[in-house]
């Protein structure tokens, strides 16, 4: 989960198409309470797997470029890619009518009504009942709360990628995140999209950001500045609400729900991810009621070339051949 210190990685509001998409296709679908959502589509004739991105970002951390890409991986495998941007996020930054989204979301939200309205209109696209899922740190913790509403029998099978749904050993980055969301919550929204652009050709980030969010090995410096400027969306004040609630709860409180999620499930972690540190991320496995799950935990001790960070699981210089695998090998034989 990133939190408060990804301000330093944004860019505007509209994430630009990557070259490799121009063929994808581009869905505003409009939610039950009156917001939208954004499916970038990469389809295929195969299952069709939704895929989340995770907070202050954008579908793009999924499809930076044609070789950092988990829509590629999918079609390659005949899978129906939907890359899912949440409300406020990338391309869903307005509405059906053309407005600007209004601020004031939250992860709940996000459960609540964006992703049954973007499991709705792919099974009506395609005729599937049941999809693949796959979310990035707090798309998992957004499934967690989807599954805490409204069951998980839309699910063929899940991946969740660093996210991590328990907090009872805080140590000084969270202690330090949740002390710096006070401030921030007089903004209705943060404006750190800007920001990324500005920061995009440094060679450091502000407060060794960059330390925390991903493994210096394994992101090119090209990768990097292509990231900072492309992968990222404002946070809401009600979305740092939410975040500063959890953690002083100590869980995500959808967790209750974890023993009646059933749906075959992948939890992957990141062996020196600090943002959403391994031991935050595995109880999110063991509470899951789920018969078939596994646990990846991605570093050099279980044979990867690199102890992977946060973002790195999703776009680093090695996740195509690594990770994104175990990603789609995990769908095989599911419908």
């Amino acid at each position: 989960m990133i939190l408060l210190l990804l301000a330093a990685c944004h860019q505007a509001h509209t994430p630009p198409t990557a070259p490799h998409c121009q063929r994808a296709e581009q869905h505003l679908v409009a939610t039950e309470d009156g917001a939208a959502i954004h499916l970038h589509r990469h389809p295929a004739a195969g299952p069709p797997v939704l895929v989340l991105h995770g907070i202050s970002a954008n579908h793009r951390c999924w499809d930076l470029t044609a070789d950092r890409s988990i829509a590629a991986a999918l079609n390659d495998a005949g899978y129906d890619a939907w890359l899912l941007d949440l409300r406020g996020h990338g391309l869903a930054h307005v509405d059906t009518s053309g407005h600007e989204q209004r601020s004031g979301w939250s992860m709940t939200d996000y459960a609540r009504y964006d992703l049954p309205a973007a499991i709705r209109f792919v099974q009506e696209q395609t005729g599937f009942e049941k999809l693949g899922f796959v979310g990035h740190s707090m798309g998992g913790m957004v499934l967690t709360t989807y599954n805490h509403i409204h069951g998980d029998d839309a699910f063929a099978a899940i991946v969740a990628v660093a996210s991590p749904v328990d907090f009872t050993s805080p140590d000084p980055l969270l202690t330090m995140a949740e002390r710096a969301i006070a401030p921030s919550i007089v903004l209705r929204r943060l404006p750190s999209p800007r920001l990324g652009k500005m920061v995009s050709g440094a060679h450091n980030l502000p407060l060794n950001a960059d330390d925390l969010l991903w493994s210096d090995t394994n992101l090119s410096d090209a990768a990097r500045e292509l990231m900072l400027s492309t992968v990222a969306s404002p946070m809401s004040r009600q979305e740092l609400i939410e975040v500063r609630q959890i953690l002083r709860a100590g869980q995500l409180p959808a967790v209750a729900s974890l023993p009646e999620l059933t749906a075959p499930l992948l939890v992957i972690a990141g062996r020196a991810d600090r943002i959403a540190p391994p031991d935050r991320v595995r109880p999110l496995l063991e509470w899951a009621g789920s018969e078939e799950k596994a646990w990846l935990l991605a570093g050099r001790v279980n044979g990867l070339a690199h102890d992977y960070g946060h973002l790195d699981l999703v776009l680093g210089d090695a996740a195509a051949e690594e990770i994104y695998p175990a990603i789609v090998g995990w769908f095989e034989d599911r419908w």
